[in-house]
């Protein structure tokens, strides 16, 4: 077999691919399209002159270089019309499918926490890792008045938080979450709430007491343990959070009372009532 076949036969498209998205950023994307957007633009336009030339010629000069000459000069323009024409239609198919994968990839990535220019730093692989890795960022959700919120502090390609990822997520399926969010430091609620709640670095989990009798407006817990989840500082935040709106809930805040007693206190107090008995 001819080598040639043979290197074309063996062609790994997903090598390929996978390598391209680590050089290929969402900005050679955009520019890729304002590129083919151009070239078929100006595509078209060589279109309809070829066009032009070729009913003018028809009409107006058939009497000047005669029947053969106007065959043979159309057959020229006719091809470059079609080249042209076929030239711009791919270019433009092309420049819209940059733009719905630019917009695909760009959307999902704002959802994931992504704020700046990470189009012109991330790679599509980094960008890729970054969401398979990262957290709904759901900022637009926490409620006006945070009291009694457990806020999950994290940051589009924080290492940290691509580390616990999906330990935090499987831990988080064991408890009853109530108003728990994941908030993006680079979002606008994000800078405002670390302003008010500083925190020391992500991922970080806050508490944020209902009131201030104690002097403890919140509390925080790191959630990394180097680069494992720290479960027991989450067990902490979620902990605190739920004995406090089962028995030293205040009375504006009463509609954030568990519907029942919690399994955990109600055990609790099962085992407590046993002892006694016996």
């Amino acid at each position: 077999m001819n080598p040639m076949f043979t290197n074309i036969t063996n062609f790994d498209v997903n090598k390929w691919t996978t390598l391209l998205t680590k050089f290929i950023t969402l900005f050679h994307i955009e520019i890729c399209a304002i590129v083919l957007s151009m070239i078929g633009f100006i595509s078209l336009i060589i279109t309809f002159i070829m066009r032009w030339k070729y009913t003018v010629k028809t009409k107006q000069h058939v009497d000047e270089i005669g029947e053969f000459g106007i065959t043979i000069e159309n057959t020229k323009l006719t091809k470059i019309h079609n080249v042209a024409l076929k030239t711009g239609i791919t270019t433009f198919a092309l420049a819209i499918v940059c733009l719905f994968i630019y917009g695909c990839i760009f959307s999902k990535a704002k959802k994931y926490g992504a704020y700046g220019d990470f189009y012109k730093k991330n790679t599509l692989a980094e960008i890729k890792y970054n969401i398979d890795h990262g957290f709904i960022d759901q900022s637009a959700e926490v409620p006006t008045d945070p009291k009694g919120c457990v806020i999950i502090f994290f940051k589009w390609g924080c290492p940290d938080c691509a580390n616990v990822h999906n330990d935090l997520l499987k831990k988080l399926k064991e408890y009853d979450l109530f108003k728990t969010y994941f908030v993006s430091v680079q979002s606008d609620k994000g800078q405002q709430l670390i302003k008010q709640y500083p925190i020391d670095s992500v991922p970080s989990g806050i508490y944020i007491y209902y009131d201030m009798n104690s002097g403890v407006e919140y509390q925080q817990k790191v959630l990394n343990d180097g680069t494992k989840l720290n479960e027991y500082n989450l067990d902490t935040l979620l902990s605190v959070q739920l004995y406090i709106r089962t028995f030293e809930l205040p009375a504006q805040y009463a509609s954030d009372a568990p519907k029942e007693m919690p399994k955990r206190y109600r055990m609790d107090k099962e085992d407590s009532q046993n002892s006694k008995e016996k």
